[in-house]
């Protein structure tokens, strides 16, 4: 599955150190995140999902004046949470070593944060089309390129909802750009990347909405 992507430079609608609310269409996604610092091995998990539980707590309220709880929430066959009586709120959480990110939106939704990172030679080779590994060439810091696609790939993944359902070398995205923030079109998702903090990079994946 290749991307063959149509790139642009998303309509920002508002935005601050911690927040952006973009428009895809005829449809906003608020995007909201905060920083922490790295927590010990044993805390890191817990800690992650509380600040991750925070967010769509504050978020669903000041957007929806809605009240969370724990029994709003549902969950696939796979484990992605939903909201039970709210079928036309979605939201996302990703987390990193030191960041985590929150997407709302009406429509279904994927994102992923990621520190900017090595990877071996056999992560490539087992994570990275071809395609992609060829086209690394034409990206001066190797690193970033490499999180730039495995974010957008597990954003397409968390998006679907089923996990990893299909070898991730099975889908190539060909990005024709060093720029940030950008808008990715292809047949029935739209994609948003940017890079926060110099870094981190994140990647939303939705549908097209009509």
């Amino acid at each position: 599955m290749t991307y063959y992507t149509k790139f642009e430079k998303p309509l920002i609608m508002n935005t601050s150190p911690n927040e952006k609310i973009i428009k895809l269409k005829d449809e906003v996604i608020h995007l909201v995140w905060t920083h922490y610092p790295d927590f010990p091995p044993k805390e890191r998990y817990k800690k992650q999902h509380a600040l991750g539980r925070e967010l769509l707590k504050s978020s669903l309220k000041s957007d929806y004046k809605l009240e969370f709880n724990e029994q709003m929430l549902g969950f696939n066959r796979y484990g992605k949470p939903h909201l039970r009586n709210y079928p036309d709120i979605h939201f996302n959480i990703s987390h990193s070593n030191r960041a985590v990110i929150l997407a709302l939106s009406s429509k279904e939704v994927g994102i992923d944060i990621e520190e900017i990172c090595n990877f071996s030679p056999a992560m490539i080779d087992r994570i990275f089309s071809d395609r992609e590994r060829a086209q690394a060439r034409f990206f001066k810091n190797r690193d970033e390129y490499f999180t730039r696609l495995w974010t957008l790939k597990e954003s397409l993944m968390k998006y679907n909802g089923t996990g990893l359902k299909f070898p991730l070398t099975d889908t190539t995205f060909l990005l024709k750009t060093k720029d940030y923030p950008i808008k990715i079109t292809r047949n029935d998702e739209l994609f948003f990347q940017e890079k926060i903090e110099d870094a981190s990079v994140f990647s939303v994946c939705t549908g097209k909405f009509k």
